[in-house]
């Protein structure tokens, strides 16, 4: 017999996206790092750049939001089914696993199990 003022079981696909989220956020991070400290270059027209401002705030961004999706999962909040959509739009065109990752949330954000995670939260 559940008590009533126990969690909403998180669905597995939930716990599968709080670590992809998790890891994707740590790699922009990784990528932030390397680019401050000039480990990755990006070459604009034949030059290279030791430091490139605009591919460090990118990094920045895409951390911070994979990172904001992560509590918002973790602490069912309605917002960040929203943003684990919109956040899945451009990993559709990394083909495979950003493909693959993409899907996952479509599919998933929709399920009746989902949405009881979502709508039960205390």
């Amino acid at each position: 017999m559940k008590n009533q003022n126990s969690k909403p079981e998180v669905p597995r696909v939930i716990k599968v996206l709080i670590v992809a989220n998790f890891l994707l956020g740590f790699l922009g991070l990784l990528a932030l790092l390397l680019t401050s400290l000039g480990l990755y270059q990006v070459k604009y027209s034949g030059v290279d750049e030791p430091f490139s401002l605009p591919w460090a705030i990118a990094f920045l961004l895409q951390a911070l939001i994979h990172f904001l999706v992560v509590y918002g999962l973790f602490r069912p909040q309605r917002w960040s089914r929203l943003v684990q959509k919109i956040v899945a739009i451009p990993y559709l065109l990394a083909f495979p696993l950003g493909t693959i990752y993409s899907l996952t949330v479509f599919l998933s954000m929709n399920r009746s199990s989902v949405e009881m995670y979502f709508l039960n939260r205390n």
